[in-house]
């Protein structure tokens, strides 16, 4: 979703009270009692358009608004280092995005209301990997867990949990003439 960006004149009203409000089809700083500070497009009173939020707690935000709300694509940055690229709608991440941990770990899939839902991959900083169904946060339904050391799972998962048995081992099988050749070297 791409946002038209309003904003054609910078906003002058000086801030009392309630004079944002006036603010519409302008860009303008604003800063929140709390230290929050944003500064992009204006329409209407509300943020809308481009624009960016930086929060109290140092955590920024970059990307598209709509009446006031995170709608559109945009970009999250925690201050502990975690980062969220990808869809917004009514302020949450809903759509198709990408979740990077400071540690080293990502996800890259479909949200819905903030949470994992859909399909998506989940990488590990360890060499595992998880491709499939998501509900709510959590692995469901069909996917394949991959091991770093080769050894995959393939099929059910609920709440987060394998619900099956081991059914695939990627591992290759030696022939008969490569463990000829293998013990030939001894």
């Amino acid at each position: 979703m791409t946002v038209p960006i309003y904003a054609e004149r910078n906003c002058t009203d000086h801030f009392a009270e309630d004079a944002y409000s006036t603010w519409t089809d302008c860009t303008g700083t604003r800063t929140y009692a709390q230290g929050s500070v944003y500064e992009g497009d204006w329409k209407d009173g509300k943020r809308h358009g481009v624009g960016s939020m930086v929060y109290h707690n140092r955590d920024r935000y970059e990307g598209d608004w709509v009446n006031g709300q995170k709608t559109g694509v945009g970009t999250y940055r925690w201050a502990n280092g975690n980062k969220y690229v990808g869809d917004y709608i009514n302020g949450k991440r809903t759509g198709a995005g990408s979740f990077y941990w400071a540690k080293g770990d990502r996800y890259v899939g479909d949200y819905v209301d903030g949470k994992r839902t859909g399909y998506g991959t989940l990488f590990w900083s360890s060499g595992k990997k998880y491709e499939g169904t998501f509900v709510s946060g959590k692995r469901t339904g069909q996917g394949t867990y991959f091991w770093a050391s080769g050894t995959r799972y393939v099929g059910e998962f609920v709440d987060g949990i394998r619900s099956g048995r081991l059914l695939t081992n990627s591992m290759p099988r030696r022939s008969a003439k490569l463990s000829v050749a293998i013990r030939a070297t001894r």
